[in-house]
């Protein structure tokens, strides 16, 4: 599926963007150590959901996201151990070389959309109803910090 905003953008460049909310989810999820099929599920669920709730101009975005997302996840997940967190915030960094070659507004659209995700499979686990159940990892990965 093309993105017209990511049309000046090498293969690379777009395979990074669209494996990003894999990679938040990982990151999120093991900041814990323990990657919970639940938190994988609710993850799924809300790429899916993403695909007509979200910004309308983000929603082919996700629809891109969506078709490798289970695959990518499964594959992030078993390669998952306690050194993982810092690849994978190194990885996400890469975007910051990417964003300021797509249009600003939406290149702002699609880090508080990351951020969002970060923020909800962090409360997926847990708490009453998944809230109030992020714990001291997750709340400083949450924001995301490693993406400008």
């Amino acid at each position: 599926m093309a993105i017209k905003q990511f049309s000046n953008l090498t293969e690379q460049e777009i395979a990074l963007l669209v494996k990003a909310p894999a990679l938040i989810t990982v990151l999120i999820a093991g900041a814990d150590d323990n990657i919970s099929k639940k938190e994988k599920d609710w993850a799924a669920k809300l790429v899916h959901y993403r695909t007509f709730t979200a910004e309308p101009q983000l929603q082919n975005y996700y629809e891109a996201v969506k078709e490798g997302f289970n695959v990518e996840l499964d594959t992030l997940v078993e390669s998952w151990n306690s050194e993982s967190e810092e690849a994978i915030a190194t990885q996400l960094s890469g975007v910051n070389a990417i964003l300021p070659k797509i249009d600003p507004e939406y290149a702002s659209m699609l880090k508080e959309s990351w951020r969002s995700l970060a923020h909800k499979v962090a409360g997926a686990s847990g708490g009453l109803l998944g809230f109030g159940s992020m714990d001291e990892a997750e709340k400083k990965l949450v924001s995301l910090p490693m993406i400008q």
